[in-house]
């Protein structure tokens, strides 16, 4: 995947991935205690910030919730829902969901996961547009270390989020049965679609030890 952005290459971010964790490791800090601050004051249901984390040039948005009964997530704190614009970023667009990262009780990632549309709400986009968003999203250079840890983050497993993305939707038609996919865009009992685990100790070795010629491919 060619890209002009110094986070959208895997082994670009991961490198970014891994400084991030380095000055947040030497503060005692994580991704989670970046945003709510320390000790984490966090209520189910609730949304944080309360008006969205807007990073990359506003290109993206996120939030960070944990969810009540009947959906909350074993040995998960909470997770974050990342969107992108549909349209000119400065003309009010609607915002399209991405994927949401889940994160341990350590303040850890551990698994990339998608929704259905009743979920978020929004516009439903398919894997290309969001890819094609998320590229753009991605020359953008982070103003703070959580801003610098979710676009590493989102560089490092672009790849994986547009194979995830595909899933999503394969999993949506099948989910149909023949119904119109606005029907069960909206059926409450349809909650989350594909996921992938994350292991990022060895995402991050893999990437980062890889032979030059290696990297250039993962990086085309």
């Amino acid at each position: 995947m060619a890209s002009t952005s110094p986070y959208a290459p895997p082994v670009a971010a991961a490198a970014s991935l891994l400084q991030s964790l380095q000055a947040m490791g030497e503060a005692r800090s994580n991704a989670v205690l970046e945003l709510l601050g320390d000790p984490p004051v966090i209520q189910q249901g609730q949304r944080y910030p309360a008006d969205k984390l807007r990073f990359g040039a506003d290109w993206l948005r996120a939030y960070y919730h944990c969810h009540a009964e009947p959906w909350p997530r074993e040995g998960e704190h909470g997770h974050f829902h990342f969107f992108l614009p549909l349209g000119d970023k400065d003309k009010q667009p609607q915002w399209a969901h991405l994927a949401a990262l889940s994160i341990n009780d350590e303040g850890q990632p551990q698994r990339w996961f998608t929704v259905n549309n009743w979920v978020t709400g929004g516009p439903w986009l398919g894997r290309q547009d969001l890819s094609a968003a998320l590229t753009r999203a991605l020359t953008q250079r982070p103003q703070t270390l959580l801003e610098q840890w979710l676009l590493a983050m989102l560089g490092m497993y672009a790849p994986d989020l547009a194979s995830l993305l595909q899933q999503r939707d394969q999993d949506l038609h099948r989910a149909a049965q023949g119904q119109p996919l606005g029907e069960v865009h909206q059926d409450r009992d349809i909650y989350t679609l594909a996921t992938q685990d994350i292991h990022l100790a060895t995402d991050l070795q893999n990437l980062l030890t890889a032979p030059t010629t290696k990297r250039e491919a993962i990086n085309c």
